[in-house]
C-alpha cells in the first residue's frame, strides 16, 4: 500500500507591529469589529474591557491596536461620534439641549455642554443661535 505524501507549506500570516506588540489578521479584525460596534450605536455604554470581551481580543491589544490602526483612541473615537451627532441634532431639530445630550449618551447635561464647548468652541446653545443666523432662519430659533 502506498501512502501520499504530506507536503507541508509553511503558513504565511502578515502580521503588523504597534510599537513591539504583534497584531494578526484576527486582531486586525477584532479590532474592526469593535470600531463598527462603536460607530453604529456611539451612545452605547460599553467598557473596554467588555468592548474586548465582545469582539474575542485581549484588552491591551484592541486598545492599542485601534489607536495604531485608526489614529485615536476608542474613548475620542466616541466622543468624537456624540459630537458629530450632537452637532446635527442642534442644526436639525429644535430638540432642547437636555434632550439632546440624552440622546448623545451623556447622563448630564452640564458634562455634554462642556464636552460641546471644547470641541467647537461654543456652547451648544451658541452653536444653534449661529447657525439659525447663518441660514436666515431666526423664526425657528
Amino acid at each position: 500500500m502506498i501512502t501520499p505524501a504530506v507536503v507541508q507549506h509553511p503558513i504565511e500570516l502578515k502580521v503588523e507591529y504597534c510599537g513591539n506588540m504583534p497584531f494578526k489578521p484576527y486582531d486586525l479584525d477584532c479590532i474592526s469589529q469593535a470600531h463598527s460596534i462603536l460607530a453604529k450605536d456611539p451612545t452605547t455604554k460599553i467598557t473596554n474591557e467588555a468592548l474586548a470581551t465582545k469582539v474575542g481580543i485581549n484588552r491591551n491589544k484592541l486598545h492599542y491596536g485601534f489607536k495604531h490602526v485608526y489614529g485615536t483612541t476608542i474613548n475620542h473615537f466616541l466622543e468624537q461620534q456624540r459630537m458629530e451627532k450632537a452637532e446635527l441634532l442642534l442644526s436639525t431639530t429644535y430638540k432642547s439641549v437636555k434632550t439632546i445630550a440624552a440622546l448623545t449618551g451623556y447622563c448630564s447635561s452640564s458634562r455634554f455642554v462642556a464636552v460641546f464647548k471644547k470641541a467647537f468652541g461654543v456652547t451648544p446653545y451658541q452653536y444653534r443661535k449661529q447657525k439659525c443666523f447663518i441660514t436666515h432662519d431666526l423664526r425657528s430659533c
